[in-house]
């Protein structure tokens, strides 16, 4: 608590400095804004410090931990998968789609874009889309597109495919998970 009353401070300080620079430029420097994002970054983990670590459940059994451990390891069994206590819900997934409907497409028949049109690509190998010029890292990758190879392939796309074509993704593994049970209904019809 002290920590994040001293870190607190230090911010408030870097606030006001801020502020005057900011009333020189308008607000429009790059100090500004670099400023801005260092103190938001700030005040979040000074969020985090205040909170209490006893707040933490500690009753936990090898029972529970063994069933954790199974849950990880098919993470997408069925489209009621449950991640910690956020079940899978693929009606956010026309919302989680539009930052991935600039590049791709789903319905049969529609052209490529940026990335290759995505219809019934569930059970099949990657950089098969005919007519969809792939990058040479996602030809030679040996991926067959499921929910864990689709979730890993999201969550860091640079990491899980050097040098593929796509970038972005999702980091949040909701929102993948629920765009994933979209897809899955989407791509198929």
């Amino acid at each position: 608590m002290l920590v994040s009353l001293r870190l607190c401070e230090a911010m408030g300080r870097v606030w006001v400095s801020h502020r005057m620079a900011a009333d020189r430029c308008g607000g429009r420097c790059l100090n500004a804004r670099s400023v801005r994002a260092v103190f938001g970054g700030a005040l979040a983990l000074a969020l985090v410090l205040a909170t209490p670590a006893h707040a933490q459940n500690t009753e936990t059994s090898d029972t529970a931990s063994a069933e954790t451990a199974t849950e990880a390891k098919r993470p997408f069994a069925n489209s009621e998968a449950v991640s910690g206590s956020v079940a899978v819900d693929p009606s956010r997934g026309p919302v989680l789609w539009r930052k991935c409907r600039a590049c791709h497409t789903l319905e049969p028949g529609e052209r490529h874009r940026a990335g290759p049109n995505l219809h019934g690509f569930f059970g099949k190998a990657a950089a098969v889309a005919e007519g969809y010029r792939y990058s040479q890292a996602l030809i030679e990758a040996d991926i067959t597109w499921t929910d864990e190879t689709l979730d890993a392939y999201l969550k860091a796309t640079q990491d899980y495919v050097p040098g593929s074509k796509m970038y972005g993704g999702l980091a949040i593994e909701r929102d993948r998970r629920d765009l994933i049970a979209w897809l899955k209904v989407e791509t198929a019809k």
